[in-house]
């Protein structure tokens, strides 16, 4: 559950929610293996994307129960380096780091 996020999408292993202008997924990555820790100690980061427009996308990678999970945050803004860019990759990391998965 995203505090304020709205459901958009439901799987057993994947969960998509709209947040406000932008959009949180989770995904079950599946078991640990020898990335894991690579990815886990890169995390959060955040990149600029021009895809439709120019999106902060931040990913937080956590595990639990034996398994890693990838959230990511992406939302569209109108410029790189701008408060509301630097809003944008705070509010993913906060919204991802804040989710508690039990296995």
């Amino acid at each position: 559950m995203i505090d304020g996020g709205q459901v958009t999408q439901s799987a057993r292993d994947n969960w998509t929610w709209r947040l406000g202008s932008g959009r949180v997924a989770l995904q079950d990555s599946g078991p640990i293996d020898a990335q894991t820790p690579n990815l886990v100690a890169r995390s959060p980061r955040t990149i600029m994307r021009n895809s439709d427009g120019l999106w902060v996308v931040t990913e937080v990678v956590v595990t639990a129960g034996g398994r890693a999970f990838t959230c990511l945050h992406q939302q569209v803004v109108s410029g790189e380096g701008t408060a509301e860019a630097k809003a944008a990759a705070a509010l993913g990391i906060a919204t991802c780091s804040s989710l508690h998965v039990d296995p």
